[in-house]
C-alpha cells in the first residue's frame, strides 16, 4: 500500500478576508438547524482538492451531531455543509 503524497500550499490571508469569528456560520446554523445547540467549535484553514482554500468549520452539537461547513475565506460563502450524527462514526 502506498500513501498519497500531498504538499502544503501557502495560504495568504488578506485584510478584509472573512474570518471564523464573524457571524456567518452561527447565523447559518440558527437559520437552517434552529433546534440544534452548539457545544464546541472547531475551525481549520485548509487547502482541499475539491474546494481549494477554505475554512473548515465544525460545530459539535449537544445532540451528538456535527455540522460541518466549508467556507470561502474571502467571501464567507458557505460552499458545502452537512449534519451528521457522531454515532455514525462508531464502528460496530
Amino acid at each position: 500500500m502506498s500513501e498519497k503524497e500531498s504538499k502544503l500550499k501557502q495560504i495568504t490571508i488578506n485584510e478584509g478576508d472573512w474570518i471564523p469569528g464573524s457571524q456567518k456560520p452561527e447565523e447559518f446554523q440558527k437559520k437552517k438547524y434552529p433546534k440544534e445547540l452548539v457545544s464546541k467549535t472547531i475551525a481549520i484553514l485548509q487547502n482541499l482538492e475539491q474546494f481549494g482554500t477554505v475554512w473548515n468549520i465544525t460545530f459539535v452539537m449537544h445532540s451528538f451531531r456535527t455540522l460541518n461547513m466549508k467556507i470561502n475565506p474571502e467571501s464567507g460563502e458557505i460552499l458545502h455543509h452537512n449534519l451528521e450524527s457522531l454515532m455514525d462514526f462508531v464502528k460496530e
